[in-house]
């Protein structure tokens, strides 16, 4: 579904999830772009994933 025929709350939710940048870039790459967008929003993601997997590694501390 495209981004500007979803509710606001739905369009909000979407460019939250790391999958709807992940599918945004492989459109693009199949439509001969350069996904920047897609790969700047994963790289986020990513970047927060493993900051809060750092977090729990130590509080439990194994």
């Amino acid at each position: 579904m495209p981004y500007d025929k979803m509710p606001e709350w739905l369009r909000m939710l979407a460019m939250v999830n790391p999958l709807s940048h992940t599918i945004d870039s492989i459109r693009e790459l199949f439509m001969g772009g350069v996904p920047v967008e897609g790969i700047v929003g994963l790289a986020v993601a990513a970047g927060v994933m493993v900051g809060v997997g750092v977090v729990q590694f130590r509080r439990t501390g194994v």
